[in-house]
């Protein structure tokens, strides 16, 4: 096991494990800067047999200074009308709940699953737009479509009243690599961050699937990586 590890700044940090549990689940994560300056920490707790018996060892909660994070899944056919009406669910993420320690609700997501499992749609709802226009952004939805082999094709958001905000489709190789994002907005404008990716060469030969080129698509800018590796 991981008990510590330091990189090139000397900012360390330090892995504590559930001993009680599993030798291997995490309980706690402590980070600081060199010298011991600027301490943080995250820690976990995991489902019991007493609070979810299917779910036992699933992560529960996450927690920080500023917030703690609670993860609710999927539960028994007979119990839970979302698994009855599909199976998949089973055993999936249901909602995360992010709340600062007042208890103010500073974020939820709610999942939904297809017929494979594949998410299918998510749902963001935050509390902290009640009172923060600046928080409005945090009110949104998601929609996903996947291909038959279960890569994922198309990423619809919509703004909270439902009506679309943007949609991101995505191609692939033959080697399942991502060769296109394209993102556009409800107007159908090309948006930045939309990129197109080359694998094989002019030979049609693949290099270890390094990305060979990549250019972005909202201004046509070409970067040629072949040199890079």
């Amino acid at each position: 096991r991981m008990t510590f590890s330091t990189d090139i700044a000397e900012n360390k940090t330090s892995y504590f494990y559930d001993e009680n549990r599993d030798p291997y689940a995490l309980s706690e994560v402590k980070m600081a800067d060199k010298g011991g300056a600027n301490p943080d920490e995250v820690s976990y707790t995991y489902y019991t047999l007493a609070q979810d018996p299917l779910n036992n060892g699933q992560i529960h909660t996450v927690t920080t200074k500023s917030h703690i994070q609670t993860i609710s899944y999927f539960g028994a056919y007979n119990k839970d009308s979302a698994v009855r009406s599909n199976p998949n669910n089973f055993g999936n993420i249901k909602q995360i709940e992010t709340k600062k320690h007042s208890g103010e609700l500073i974020q939820k997501i709610v999942y939904e699953h297809d017929k494979t499992g594949n998410i299918s749609d998510a749902t963001y709802s935050s509390g902290l737009s009640e009172t923060d226009p600046n928080f409005e952004n945090m009110n949104y939805s998601e929609k996903y479509k996947y291909n038959s082999l279960n890569e994922l094709i198309q990423d619809d958001i919509l703004n909270k009243n439902g009506t679309a905000k943007q949609t991101t489709h995505f191609k692939y190789d033959a080697n399942a690599n991502v060769v296109e994002n394209l993102i556009r907005d409800a107007k159908g404008t090309i948006l930045p961050g939309s990129k197109s990716f080359v694998f094989k060469d002019e030979s049609g030969n693949y290099h270890d699937n390094k990305i060979l080129s990549i250019t972005d698509l909202d201004t046509n800018v070409f970067h040629d990586l072949k040199n890079a590796y």
